[in-house]
This record gives C-alpha cells, structure tokens and sequence, in this order.
C-alpha cells in the first residue's frame, strides 16, 4: 500500500472512532438542570414574538390564500408593537416584480397587496426577505421594483 491510502484509511478510522467516542444515547444535563418537567414558566411574559411567513406569494386572483387569512385574523388580535413578522421570501409567484408596462404586473402587485392587507392593523414590524422567485424578474431591478411597493 502506498503512503497515501494508508494515510486515508487512518483518518477514516480515526474519524470514526471520534464519532463513536462522543456519541450516547441518554440525555446529558448541565449540573443543576431540571431533568424533567420541562412546563414553560406560567410567571414569566413574554416580551417579544416572532412570525415567520414564507411562500406568501402565491394569492388567487381575487382572495387570498388561506395561509394569509389566517394569519391576517390573527395579526388582527396582536397588540404588541414590539413584535417582529418576518417575510421569509417568495412573496411573488411565480417571477418576481415585473415592470409596469409588463401584462403580469398587475397579478404581481395583488399578490403584495394580499400580503400587505394581513398587517393592516398590525402594531408590529415587518421586515422583507427575498427568495428565489422574487429575484427572478431581473434581480436588484425587480427587487427594487417590490421594495416600492412594500414601502407605500
């Protein structure tokens, strides 16, 4: 055998002894940790939340997606204002922003405006994220075309 592959099955049976070395099957608890019930505090509130909404895009023409409806009812009863909603991309099927003189720029703008009208009387922030189908009407040009009309 030459020195290479000696090397490279060294390695590989080191590699799994260090696996097999550090793995266990029971639970290893920090010294004074609680081992069992595990109930969340009911003294304790909570001082700020996060929603994530990803793939909100994709609106019928005319309504919204069920996802939306839901989560408009409940941003609706959300009254803290320290609250984060994050919009995890793809927030227009099927091709991003496209510009005004395009025929599927309307269909784009209500798919945002679906999304919008869930924050309507949110107190929160929102904050954007782009995804892949966002960025596919011509990049940063599409993506500036969207952030106009999320900050309308």
């Amino acid at each position: 055998m030459n020195f290479m592959k000696k090397n490279n099955i060294f390695l590989t049976l080191l590699a799994i002894f260090l696996l097999i070395g550090c793995s266990t099957y029971d639970p290893k608890y920090r010294e004074g940790e609680p081992t069992e019930n595990f109930e969340y505090p009911t003294d304790k509130k909570i001082e700020k939340s996060f929603y994530l909404l990803g793939d909100g895009g994709y609106s019928p023409p005319g309504g919204s997606s069920e996802g939306l409806i839901a989560l408009k009812n409940y941003m609706d009863s959300v009254k803290v204002s320290d609250n984060y909603t994050i919009l995890l991309g793809d927030n227009i099927y099927p091709v991003g922003m496209p510009p005004k003189d395009s025929p599927e720029r309307e269909a784009a703008e209500y798919r945002l405006d679906a999304q919008l009208d869930a924050f309507e009387k949110y107190e929160g922030k929102v904050v954007v994220v782009p995804g892949n189908h966002d960025w596919y009407n011509e990049g940063i040009n599409g993506l500036e075309r969207q952030k106009k009309i999320f900050t309308v």
